[in-house]
């Protein structure tokens, strides 16, 4: 069948004239490209787009352009902005670029040479500014529209494609001028080649690295590297070294290999520190691996940290399937790290001369066996002559083992280790402790990475190297859930403490410390824990038992429950109940704190105590008590508007203490009481007026709420018990911040003691508005019973009988106190009388008497002090009675006034004259 000429036309059109026109466009295009990419027109756009994006300028040369097969670029200068004076940023004699334009069509990327020359770059700093940091214009941001993409696992090309890369980069030099110091590289060079065979897809993870087919890199091949470092507190000069090589060829027919190469460190290099020269560091890193990719096979030949020609870490090992399923095998040849070596070091490039450390560690024998999802670590970091110590603090290990092993098994890691310090010494504040010992057992599990944590096992012992016996002994168990939500308990099954075993392993300053705690016998603790973490609430739930032998409880139990309310920023005290059924003690808290603001915004506690002992046991130390104890106490409030209220019951109470004689027989009190956190101080003084001053009826008078029956004690000069108080009885009160304290009576000395009124106002808790009151009656209290306490012997001169009525206001002691009133001693001894007399008369040694100073020694005695007081000052009047020879030499009215003397300096002289 023939053609109709018109379709055999288009036939002609399509298949000949239409490829003809578009490869003539094509052509005609490509050389209008060639014609237009002109040597000066490149040099054109190159320092219009530098000038248009920098603040520098650049200079360069461009010669053979060939936008089909690549460029050279000549002489290249790049100078810095006005701000560094137009100083030269950086130079390079040639880039050069090779590439083939028509490969692609073909699917070929192929880059020839990608090359930069002798590249120099020179850093300044000027100003607080880098210039290199300067050279660039600042651009406005661009707001750019968020582009939600889907992840891909791969990208695919609709034609194959090779890639074809050489780089090289011959002879870089860096030079850097900082504020203090400057840094100079040259002679650096490095090259990279990589071929990719043609290829549709990138994998997009590691499965990307089995696309290459060769690759090649060398870092510094030259291996030395010429760096130099100077400012005025270090130096460091070449050669140092460095090198890096890695490659791989997998070309089919030729024998396959993976190489990689690395060292780097200081070679020998000289290094000077402050003006004084230390030997060099010998410091190296280095590593050697190889890969079989036919057999995919990994080998570790080495890998090295040393110095001073002592292998820190020495590892070697292999990995199979390093691709597939790996198979691990690692095992250290060699660790010995010398501490020593390291610290002039840094004592040199730090300037600390206050800390030290010193010794030798290891970590041999070291190995990781298997399967990445079944692998095994295990090894042991060992210890020597280990000193670490900073000014007056520091640790001396004599020797050091903790071995260790790790199995991860899926998604599950399981860890053992001990740490053992069989001897140890520690130094706090130039104190030296006696020989330590340490003992830690932990066996821990990560379940599901780590989800759960598993404490299977955590056992730690202190103890004394000399004896073998133990200061502290625990051991316990636990779980915690991390995820979704942290929580989880611990369980302390024992918890031992013994103070005899620890004594000897404490400093000097310590053992004072802990000497008066007097603690005979061991403590045994366990304890249970319980917490949760949530977004809306916390919780913490606590059970312990505890025996204190030493103190007579064998039973103490604690058990709390305590929520805090996120949210409401409130802590809920549900349970806090601390008690002992053999001592009849119980404590128990309950109640809320708002936590709003600072210290807390809100709260309601209730708080109990309860000590009943129907008989004498012992409470603390040698001291022993029985009775009655119950305080009931309500918090309420914040810092501004609470308050703290309640009572305080205290029936039939005998303390006791046989070694020092000391016994305190049958107290009572019933003290109601009240306390503003924030007092409502009106200003007005307590000590101007007050009802009870009026109002003394005893209709309207409180009955006594405290007794005690008698205070007893050593003597002071005799080793005997003796009473110093008895019947001693009043009212106590406490409210609105207010202390008082009315008719108090009791029997000390064969005397008798009478105070009518006690009162101490805490105001607005600043003490120059603190006020205190006293008005009290002693009468014929014997003071001569503290020598001898035989109440028979007739005594002639040593009792005292006074009244006092004082009153003040502002407890600032460093300055003069500002007190009144009146204090009256009408029945006095002799001894007591010069004794008081040495403050008012002495002054530098010097009786302020004069010639009368004769007649008060030789024929007067004192009779009486009337003691007058006024905003501090206090004016003295003493009577004086004449004795045998008092009608020869005597003073004027038989008396002697002081002129004024501040209240302080006056109880200080009569201190000092003891």
């Amino acid at each position: 069948m023939e053609l109709k000429p018109t379709v055999t036309r288009l036939l002609k059109a399509v298949i000949i004239w239409i490829p003809l026109t578009l490869a003539f466009l094509v052509g005609i295009t490509l050389f209008a490209v060639w014609l237009y990419v002109t040597p000066w027109r490149m040099e054109q756009v190159i320092t219009t787009q530098f000038a248009a994006r920098t603040n520098g300028t650049i200079q360069l040369h461009v010669e053979n352009v060939n936008p089909y097969s690549g460029f050279e670029i000549h002489d290249i200068v790049i100078k810095s902005g006005p701000v560094f004076g137009e100083d030269i940023l950086a130079r390079i004699d040639v880039v050069r670029v090779k590439y083939d334009f028509f490969s692609l069509f073909l699917g070929d990327i192929h880059l020839h040479e990608i090359g930069v020359y002798r590249p120099r770059v020179y850093v300044q700093w000027k100003d607080g500014h880098w210039n290199i940091a300067k050279l660039m214009k600042s651009q406005p941001a661009k707001e750019e529209l968020a582009i939600v993409k889907e992840p891909r696992d791969e990208i695919r090309f609709p034609i194959h494609v090779e890639f074809l890369m050489n780089m090289v980069m011959e002879n870089l030099e860096i030079h850097v001028r900082g504020p203090s110091y400057q840094s100079t590289l040259k002679n650096f060079s490095a090259s990279a080649k990589i071929w990719i065979p043609p290829f549709k897809r990138i994998p997009m993870s590691l499965e990307a690295l089995s696309l290459l087919e060769r690759m090649q890199v060398d870092v510094n091949p030259a291996k030395t590297l010429d760096l130099s470092f100077y400012s005025d507190d270090a130096t460091v000069e070449p050669p140092l070294l460095f090198t890096w090589r890695l490659q791989f060829d997998k070309t089919k027919g030729e024998k396959q290999k993976f190489i990689s190469l690395l060292k780097a460190g200081t070679c020998g290099a000289p290094v000077r520190f402050k003006r004084s020269h230390l030997a060099p560091m010998n410091f190296l890193i280095s590593y050697d691996i190889q890969y079989d990719p036919g057999k995919d096979f990994l080998n570790l030949r080495n890998f090295t940290v040393s110095m001073k020609n002592r292998n820190w870490l020495s590892l070697s090992g292999h990995v199979k399937g390093v691709t597939s399923r790996q198979n691990v095998s690692l095992h250290m040849r060699e660790s010995d790290i010398r501490l020593d070596d390291v610290y002039p070091y840094y004592r040199a490039v730090t300037g600390d001369r206050k800390s030290i450390f010193r010794g030798s560690l290891s970590l041999y024998p070291f190995s990781v066996n298997g399967k990445i999802s079944s692998l095994d670590v295990k090894g042991v970091l060992k210890g020597r002559n280990l000193e670490f110590s900073r000014e007056e603090t520091g640790i001396q290990i004599s020797r050091m083992k903790m071995p260790f092993s790790a199995s991860k098994r899926g998604t599950d890691i399981k860890i053992n280790t001990s740490f053992y310090l069989p001897r140890f010494i520690y130094t706090m504040e130039r104190s030296r402790s006696g020989e330590n010992g340490l003992h830690v057992n932990a066996d821990i599990s990560l379940v599901e990475n780590m989800k759960t944590i598993m404490i299977n096992g955590l056992s730690i012992r202190h103890y004394d190297p000399s004896s073998g016996n133990s200061s502290l002994r625990t051991a316990m168990t636990g779980r915690v859930d991390v995820s979704p939500r942290v929580q989880g308990s611990l369980h302390v099954q024992s918890l031992t403490f013994d103070r005899n075993s620890l004594e000897p392993t404490l400093t000097g300053n310590l053992k004072k410390t802990l000497r008066p705690v007097k603690l005979r016998q061991k403590i045994h603790i366990s304890s249970r824990i319980g917490f949760y973490t949530g977004n809306v609430e916390n919780r913490l739930n606590v059970s312990m038992r505890s025996s204190i032998p030493d103190y007579d409880v064998t039973d103490l139990s604690l058990e709390g429950k305590v929520v805090q309310n996120i949210r409401e920023k409130r802590i809920y005290l549900e349970k806090v109940l601390l008690s002992s059924k053999l001592r009849n003690l119980t404590l128990s808290c309950k109640g809320m704190l708002e936590l709003k603001s600072e210290p807390f915004s809100d709260s309601d506690i209730l708080l109990k105590v309860r000590l009943d002992s129907p008989q004498m046991k012992p409470v603390y130390d040698d001291w022993k008590m029985s009775g009655l104890v119950v305080i009931d106490t309500r918090i309420k409030g914040d810092l501004e508007n609470g308050m703290a209220s309640g009572k305080i019951l205290i029936e039939d109470v005998n303390v006791q203490d046989d070694e020092s004689r000391t016994s305190v027989e049958s107290v009572y009190l019933d003290f109601p009481f009240q306390y503003w956190f924030t007092p409502r101080y009106s200003g007005e003084s307590l000590l101007v007026f007050k009802k009870s001053d009026i109002i003394n009826n005893r209709f309207f008078q409180e009955k006594d709420n405290f007794r005690i029956k008698s205070i007893n004690s050593r003597h002071p000069v005799r080793d005997m018990q003796f009473e110093y108080l008895k019947g001693l009885s009043g009212r106590i009160h406490f409210r609105d911040n207010v202390l008082e304290i009315n008719s108090l009576r009791a029997y000390v000395l064969n005397g008798s003691l009478y105070g009518k009124n006690l009162l101490f106002n805490l105001a607005d808790m600043k003490t120059r508005n603190m006020e205190y009151r006293l008005i009290m009656d002693i009468s014929n209290i014997d003071i001569a019973m503290l020598d001898d306490p035989n109440p028979n012997k007739k005594r002639k001169g040593t009792e005292v009988s006074m009244n006092a009525n004082l009153s003040g206001r502002g407890l600032d002691f460093s300055r003069e106190l500002d007190m009144k009133g009146s204090v009256h001693i009408y029945k006095i001894g002799d001894k007591f009388a010069r004794q008081l007399l040495t403050g008012l008369n002495e002054e530098q040694g010097k009786s302020k008497l004069g010639i009368g100073q004769v007649a008060v020694d030789n024929s007067l005695s004192v009779e009486s002090f009337d003691f007058n007081l006024d905003s501090g000052l206090m004016y003295t009047t003493v009577h004086f009675q004449r004795n045998l020879f008092g009608y020869t030499i005597s003073v004027k009215d038989e008396e002697v006034k002081y002129e004024r003397m501040p209240v302080q300096k006056f109880l200080r002289k009569v201190r000092e004259g003891e």
